[in-house]
């Protein structure tokens, strides 16, 4: 599978938890999964390469973590309502190399959910 066509889940209810193929999928097409019962976390794989407007609004998932690849610093990789509607969404977890990418793109509401890991390393003086 390279693409989920649009509307290709929406309105399963009972839809809880999707496993995405991890090397071909390469687009998530309009509200794919809209108000679908997903919960929880969720990766998007490293090989999409497009997440359209719609994709997982009003799901319940609580963390989305998305790729650091080479199309996720590109302008339209999400769009600004691929969340919309996502009562509990918390995070939304993207590499300091697209951040500013992504931040740009996503709407008001979800731009404070936006973050990246950081590293943080003490040295005690005991090497």
């Amino acid at each position: 599978m390279t693409v989920i066509d649009a509307t290709a889940f929406s309105y399963q209810n009972a839809l809880s938890k999707v496993i995405l193929p991890k090397r071909s999928l390469t687009k998530i097409n309009t509200s794919a999964f809209r108000y679908t019962g997903l919960t929880g976390a969720f990766v998007i794989p490293d090989s999409v390469q497009t997440i359209a407007a719609t994709a997982f609004a009003s799901t319940k998932l609580t963390t989305v973590y998305i790729p650091d690849n080479e199309y996720s610093v590109l302008s339209g990789y999400v769009a600004s309502s691929t969340f919309s509607s996502c009562s509990n969404l918390t995070a939304i977890v993207c590499s300091s190399s697209n951040y500013t990418n992504i931040y740009n793109t996503l709407a008001s509401s979800d731009k404070p959910k936006l973050g990246y890991p950081v590293t943080v390393t003490f040295n005690d003086g005991d090497n």
